[in-house]
């Protein structure tokens, strides 16, 4: 059986790690494409497995950082708050704006004041429910007087 054909067998029959497929197929002059398409299309690649662990490098992490979004300061703190944090809207994929808490909203005519209505059954991590005060004790808190929080120009034209 060609050396091809046999590794492609022992990873079918989950003998072979990936990592292993890769570097044999490249050994024997396999380009990386056809050996990730040889992989892909096997039903080895097709089983999940569970459990294991993911590392995740970010630079900027520094002593002072909060979990308290009004101190982000760089990328690093960014990405925490993002994993711990929900947000009214976000955008998507497409560039749309799309609700996370905010189900949807709505301006008044002059675009002076915005109502918006939040998604149900969301709870703290302390169980309790999401409500507007939470909203606005959020808002309130980047836009307060001595706040050095990066999205204060963000929030400095709402009133109230």
């Amino acid at each position: 059986m060609p050396a091809i054909k046999q590794l492609k067998h022992l990873l079918n029959q989950k003998k072979v790690s990936r990592r292993d497929f890769m570097g044999s197929a490249a050994a024997l002059g396999v380009s990386t494409s056809l050996a990730a398409s040889m992989f892909a299309s096997s039903s080895h690649a097709a089983t999940p497995k569970k459990g294991g662990s993911f590392k995740f490098g970010s630079g900027q992490g520094s002593t002072t950082d909060s979990l308290d979004p009004a101190t982000t300061t760089h990328t690093y703190t960014q990405l925490v708050n993002h994993a711990l944090y929900n947000y009214l809207t976000e955008v998507d994929n497409k560039g749309k704006l799309t609700g996370e808490l905010a189900t949807g909203w709505e301006a008044s005519k002059d675009a002076k004041t915005w109502t918006f209505m939040l998604r149900e059954g969301v709870t703290h991590h302390n169980g309790k429910s999401l409500d507007a005060e939470d909203v606005i004790a959020s808002i309130n808190h980047h836009r307060k007087k001595d706040s050095k929080s990066a999205a204060k120009a963000l929030v400095e034209a709402v009133k109230e």
